[in-house]
């Protein structure tokens, strides 16, 4: 995509509840990008200046395309690790198949603290078959 050229925007994905769940084909490559710090538009970084990163990855869902947004440092970035490397892929692709579900919630380590989500992923690489966005 031409760095002048707009970019699409889609609803958001998220998982509120345990058990949510999604599955769809990615419409597109996953789309890095640094990190934003939560409720602001500042960019954020690591304490050595390093530029936090993220995911965007677009599903084709029966109701349209929609992003997940992946935390670099995440559990779901981990469960989705593990998912590509069990298909035998080397990342997620255009054309593949993404299953992420919401099961369980771990405890905060400290009071105050969120209990931080976990997940679960499974992901299918393309078959050759381009299943590109629906529009």
């Amino acid at each position: 995509m031409n760095f002048l050229a707009p970019r699409p925007t889609f609803p958001t994905i998220k998982f509120p509840n345990t058990g949510d769940e999604v599955k769809g084909t990615l419409a597109f490559d996953p789309e890095y990008r640094q990190q934003y710090k939560y409720g602001t538009k500042t960019l954020d970084t690591w304490p050595d200046g390093k530029a936090k990163m993220q995911a965007k990855v677009v599903l084709n869902l029966p109701e349209g395309p929609h992003a997940v947004y992946i935390k670099q440092s995440s559990l779901l970035a981990n469960r989705i690790r593990a998912a590509v490397k069990a298909a035998g892929a080397e990342e997620l692709t255009k054309g593949g198949t993404l299953h992420i579900k919401r099961v369980n919630d771990i405890p905060p380590e400290r009071a105050g603290m969120k209990p931080q989500h976990d997940f679960e992923a499974e992901y299918t690489a393309p078959s050759g078959t381009d299943e590109g966005p629906p529009f």
